[in-house]
């Protein structure tokens, strides 16, 4: 069962993918090529001076997927301590979120100096043939210590990686 702050994570997370999935498609050619190109498009700027990179561009189910996060600030961004990262589903002309990891609390901030910090996800089988990215909520100015949404961060913003296909062959690229 998820904690109350979990869920409002989880509430502002699904608004943050809202408002970033705003565009439209055209609607001619090849379906699945327009997707990947529009989801392309739609790659956000980096928020704030903090970057979210994938290795690669496809990758088959089971594979380990390596998310960079940059911070590129001059000062510590946090990421929630647990379900620090959303997975989205490009599908009917935006990104929506997908089911995360299981949170029993929220667990304490993880700090992330300027530099590099990894993550990892591995696409389900259920994902192939999937357009997806990652989402990456951060905070600055927080307290140390304390869960994210306890930790009176000056701010909050959502930095996301650009579009990557799940193989459906289990073939990755």
């Amino acid at each position: 069962m998820q904690s109350c702050s979990n869920q409002a994570l989880s509430r502002l997370l699904l608004a943050f993918a809202l408002v970033l999935g705003s565009a439209s498609i055209a609607h001619s050619g090849d379906k699945k090529e327009q997707e990947s190109a529009t989801a392309a498009a739609k790659a956000p700027s980096p928020a704030a001076g903090v970057l979210v990179e994938l290795s690669r561009s496809m990758y088959a189910p089971g594979d380990d997927a390596q998310i960079t996060v940059t911070n590129g600030r001059t000062d510590s961004i946090f990421l929630a301590g647990c379900g620090g990262f959303q997975v989205e589903l490009f599908e009917s002309d935006t990104y929506m979120p997908l089911p995360g990891e299981h949170c029993v609390s929220e667990g304490e901030a993880i700090e992330v100096p300027p530099g590099t910090h990894v993550l990892s996800y591995k696409p389900a089988p259920a994902q192939a043939g999937s357009i997806l990215r990652v989402a990456v909520p951060y905070g600055w100015g927080c307290q140390r210590g304390r869960e994210l949404s306890q930790s009176r961060c000056a701010d909050f913003a959502t930095a996301a990686s650009s579009s990557f296909r799940v193989a459906r062959k289990g073939k990755s690229q």
